[in-house]
């Protein structure tokens, strides 16, 4: 279904910036920018971190229905808040989260340096085959962690400049050229319509797939996309675990922000998770064509 301002309570949090928000959530930042993701799925998977798990087949069903639509042999990926390519792992080598967790926890890495993890990971990657033929741009401010991801093959390439604060550079701005499809799996909150400005006109135009937990709304970016002729579709009826809370303080926090909002926990983060939805913008003809629950294969036109 296509959102409006009234399908959620952004009216109710047009005074709250976004950093407001955050501040109910755990600080992870120094994890987030090493050499290596070792600490990060470390303190993330003891948290049973998922929704890049969660994310990836409706991400492949997306990859498979754009490359369909427009005829692509080699769609290329801009995900946003890349991290370490968590998301380009998944969707090129049909990996979980988990299964990267359980890698890094193996005892050849744990005391390994972190050139050692890189040669190591390269190593990985290169000896497994791809499921999935798709370049993946990085984007993220954390400037070690997209180096990791280029050097072990995970990224085709690395964007780390804060959209939010200035406009891309000409080097940038030609990798967001080829861009097919923007992802997300947890940046919306951290990011504004603000990156968005900056990165949809610069790409031909993309498709934008963004989970985005239930404490951010979404509005102000759907908003935007329409002025780009953008229709925003909203998955309705689906709640995509996250992570477990990091202590009942910022339980605490997460329910307060909620209610603030309007949003019910019951069930779901009062449960003692977050929970994100999904949506897809795309150019009004192709979603004319096959809406999402057609294009997520949830229901089928014309009976066929």
């Amino acid at each position: 279904m296509t959102i409006s301002p009234t399908d959620s309570p952004a009216d109710l949090a047009d005074s709250r910036s976004f950093q407001e928000l955050n501040e109910a959530k755990e600080d992870f930042d120094s994890i987030y920018d090493r050499a290596d993701p070792r600490a990060y799925y470390g303190e993330l998977g003891g948290l049973g971190y998922r929704i890049p798990t969660e994310a990836k087949p409706v991400f492949a069903r997306i990859l498979d229905g754009l490359a369909e639509q427009r005829a692509l042999a080699r769609p290329t990926l801009a995900d946003m808040g890349c991290s370490y390519g968590i998301n380009a792992a998944m969707l090129k080598y049909d990996m979980t989260f988990r299964d990267l967790v359980e890698r890094y926890r193996a005892g050849g890495l744990r005391g390994a340096s972190a050139s050692e993890v890189v040669a190591a990971d390269t190593a990985f990657f290169r000896g497994r085959r791809p499921v999935r033929d798709v370049n993946v741009i990085g984007m993220d401010v954390a400037k070690k962690a997209v180096d990791y991801g280029c050097r072990v093959g995970l990224l085709k390439d690395g964007i780390t400049q804060n959209l939010e604060e200035a406009p891309p550079s000409p080097r940038s701005s030609a990798l967001l050229g080829e861009v097919d499809l923007v992802t997300s799996t947890g940046c919306v909150g951290y990011v504004t319509e603000n990156s968005f400005r900056e990165l949809v006109p610069r790409a031909r135009r993309p498709w934008i797939a963004s989970f985005v937990l239930r404490m951010f709304p979404y509005d102000a970016i759907a908003d935007y996309f329409a002025t780009l002729g953008l229709v925003t579709e909203k998955l309705r009826g689906r709640f995509f675990p996250q992570r477990a809370f990091a202590s009942e303080e910022e339980k605490a926090g997460a329910l307060e922000t909620l209610s603030g909002l309007g949003i019910d926990p019951a069930g779901l983060e009062a449960d003692g998770h977050y929970y994100a939805e999904f949506y897809l913008t795309r150019p009004r003809a192709e979603v004319a064509a096959r809406p999402l629950d057609v294009l997520l294969g949830l229901s089928r036109r014309n009976g066929s």
